[in-house]
């Protein structure tokens, strides 16, 4: 006996699930340019139409490849903002500098460069591209770590 077709109720949740996952990749601009540059060197390749991928496939591979690309950039180190800087300078200074003597010096340096005003809470300084940011009092020590950990593996 054969298998039992799909009823209509079957059969549009699958369209719905379908387009749903093709809309959100061709949201994604590069997703889409990627997909339909596959598609397109195909064509222009003289490949015949039934051995070409289909868009959905392109947009897979393509969502694959970004996704290779996103994983390799998350290895790399990420650059410092302004106030791991200033740290690294200090420690540079005194690598026998404590959590506690850096709070202070960085309290010192408020008001003027990098450091706007620190709180009981936190560290307000200038990031990168002259926004205002903050920066937890409970992470310097950690802040501290990283920046020790640098200037001892130069």
């Amino acid at each position: 006996m054969p298998p039992k077709p799909p009823d209509p109720a079957e059969i549009n949740k699958q369209n719905r699930a379908f387009w749903t996952k093709l809309q959100k990749a061709m949201d994604d601009q590069v997703l889409i340019e990627h997909a339909i540059g596959q598609v397109d060197d195909a064509r222009t390749r003289g490949v015949p139409e039934e051995k070409r991928q289909s868009i959905e496939a392109a947009v897979q591979s393509a969502s694959a490849l970004v996704s290779a690309m996103a994983c390799r950039a998350a290895k790399s180190p990420r650059p410092h903002d302004p106030l791991q800087a200033l740290i690294i300078e200090i420690v540079t200074a005194d690598q026998a500098v404590s959590a506690v003597k850096l709070l202070r010096e960085l309290r010192r340096q408020s008001g003027g460069g990098v450091i706007n005003f620190v709180d009981d809470d936190s560290i307000q300084f200038w990031g990168n591209k002259g926004e205002m940011m903050a920066a937890p009092i409970s992470g310097l020590k950690d802040r501290l770590t990283r920046a020790l950990k640098k200037i001892r593996s130069r």
